[in-house]
């Protein structure tokens, strides 16, 4: 957890999006041999774990500081799904389990 003079954790929150788009990239380069439960998996273990970490501290933030966070499920559900870039996403998070992420915000 970074924090930074003011409190409003956004050194943290570009950390975690940052090292999960990260990861993000990795498993979309092998997700093609991978089943939809093993992309999962590995999205909850590399993605979702470092999302909710701590989450309950950004109840509250600025909106533009939670849609870096929101950015990223976004990101993880398209993957999970292979929904290309520009289709609609809210079909893709209610199909998925990954609607437990951000909650608090």
């Amino acid at each position: 957890l970074i924090f930074d003079i003011n409190l409003s954790f956004y050194a943290h929150i570009t950390k975690v999006t940052k090292t999960a788009f990260f990861h993000l990239h990795n498993i979309t380069k092998i997700r093609y041999c991978l089943s939809k439960a093993e992309a999962e998996t590995l999205i909850h273990a590399f993605v979702s774990s470092r999302l909710d970490y701590c989450n309950v501290l950004f109840y509250g933030l600025p909106r533009c500081v939670a849609l870096k966070s929101i950015r990223v499920q976004n990101a993880a559900a398209r993957v999970l799904t292979k929904t290309r870039k520009f289709d609609t996403i809210t079909p893709c998070i209610i199909a998925t389990s990954l609607t437990s992420c951000l909650c608090a915000m």
